[in-house]
């Protein structure tokens, strides 16, 4: 019986010293998706992506160079000031939400356009996209953006981590959303 009791508290004791890391994560939904999303500003705080302003960019002004995330090749999309046409033709090939490359949008509580970059998240760590912005002046500014997400088993929480460098410097975000300031 002695050893029957010092086998049980053996084993009782080994259980209780397992590894305290938790579980691997099983998904139930869709994970968060991972876009790159700015608005550009003149110095004085125009919006050079509104229509109305004569000074925004033209529709293919602005280039951007990245990786499709479905192909794997990295290529290049144009956007400039915003075209409802261009973005309702998006939603009728049914491709909003999927890669879309560039597309610049506005909705009823923003104060400026903005610029979607994405998607980019494949259901992994991304450890540094970059994308390069070629305007219309010839200069070059380079994004590199860093993201992760994991979801807790023990709180349910999705946590998500996202950090976008604008020419080696950490943007501060907003909701989501850092501002470029250009010249007009």
């Amino acid at each position: 019986m002695k050893k029957l009791t010092c086998l049980l508290l053996s084993l009782l004791i080994l259980s209780s010293c397992r590894d305290k890391e938790e579980p691997e994560t099983h998904w139930l939904g869709d994970p968060v998706p991972c876009d790159v999303i700015f608005q550009i500003l003149d110095e004085e705080g125009h919006d050079l992506l509104d229509p109305s302003n004569p000074d925004a960019f033209g529709e293919n002004d602005v280039a951007v160079t990245c990786r499709n995330k479905h192909t794997g090749e990295i290529q290049t999309y144009y956007f400039g000031a915003y075209s409802e046409e261009k973005l309702h033709s998006l939603f009728q090939k049914g491709t909003y939400g999927l890669f879309l490359g560039a597309y610049v949008w506005k909705n009823e509580y923003d104060a400026y356009y903005k610029v979607t970059i994405g998607d980019f998240y494949q259901g992994k760590e991304i450890e540094d996209e970059r994308i390069v912005l070629r305007w219309p002046d010839g200069t070059e500014d380079i994004l590199h953006l860093y993201f992760k997400q994991s979801l807790s088993q023990k709180t349910g929480k999705i946590d998500v981590e996202q950090h976008i460098f604008l020419n080696d410097k950490e943007v501060e975000l907003r909701n989501g959303v850092f501002t470029i300031v250009k010249k007009a």
